[in-house]
């Protein structure tokens, strides 16, 4: 943030340039003796880690073919794997909690309607207030948590079908809450390319959560590779509330093709990547 409160504008704008070389962050660590750089293990593992067009079928080990064949695989795999001694304690019941909080926790789902229902620009503007906007009265900080208030997050809108909004690609400006054009960008062909396998039907509008690492690891090294996506978590399910309470259809979408998504919203895919997406629809189909 500049001075006098305004947002600074572009990919690396000077006061993130100067905190990185502060605490003297460069992408691949500092030169060895002979003149190259060390490797980068969470850049390495990043780039491991990225989504093929071909997943599942070279991408899954033995536990994960057991899922595709086996019933009751899921639930035995997602049951506690921790070792424990003594006697199982019983919990008492549930707190009370706020019937629209319970409610809330209790109907959300995954899952989107084939023919996709216009959203309101009013809805989409509440989902990112809550997702990554700023505490009402604290610019500097936000609704959700972020490790040292580094934020390494941008919430890029990729929106088809939001009225009052034109299609196409917008970053969500946290401070000033207003989107920002970011290119030309054409939301069908975004959702096909980045399809796997099995795509999910294309939504209203799709969340591309983008994570420029650095801003974590500038304070934090390798472990802020980590906070990056642990945020990435935070955004997300604070959206999902929030879309929810919308009524709004809503579905995380994890298992995305990094290279097209990357590509699409003109991401270098290593130092700065989109991490998760998150697609909303109006939940009756077309409005």
């Amino acid at each position: 943030m500049s001075g006098d409160g305004a947002p600074e504008v572009g990919d690396h704008p000077p006061a993130f340039e100067a905190s990185r070389r502060a605490y003297g962050y460069s992408p691949r660590g500092p030169l060895v003796a002979d003149g190259q750089p060390p490797l980068d293990f969470a850049e390495e593992f990043h780039e491991a880690s990225k989504m093929h067009a071909d997943f599942p079928a070279t991408a899954l080990g033995p536990g994960g073919q057991q899922l595709t064949t086996s019933a009751t695989a899921r639930l035995r795999l997602g049951r506690k794997a921790l070792a424990f001694t003594g006697t199982r304690l019983a919990l008492p019941a549930p707190a009370a909690l706020p019937a629209e909080l319970l409610t809330l926790a209790r109907h959300r789902r995954s899952g989107l309607p084939e023919d996709c229902g216009d959203v309101d620009l009013a809805d989409l503007s509440a989902v990112l207030a809550v997702a990554a906007g700023p505490v009402p009265g604290r610019p500097d900080v936000r609704v959700t948590p972020s490790a040292g208030a580094m934020y390494p997050l941008d919430v890029v809108v990729v929106a088809h079908a939001v009225r009052g909004l034109p299609p196409g690609a917008y970053v969500y400006d946290a401070v000033g809450h207003s989107l920002l054009p970011r290119l030309h960008l054409d939301p069908v062909r975004f959702h096909a390319d980045v399809g796997a396998t099995i795509a999910p039907p294309r939504p209203a509008v799709m969340l591309a959560l983008v994570a420029t690492f650095a801003r974590s690891r500038a304070k934090y090294g390798l472990r802020g590779y980590r906070f990056a996506l642990l945020e990435a978590g935070h955004v997300a399910q604070a959206a999902l509330t929030a879309a929810t309470s919308l009524g709004l259809a809503t579905l995380p979408w994890g298992g995305f093709i990094d290279s097209a998504a990357d590509r699409h919203l003109e991401l270098d895919g290593l130092e700065r990547s989109c991490v998760y997406l998150v697609g909303l629809s109006a939940a009756g189909g077309r409005a």
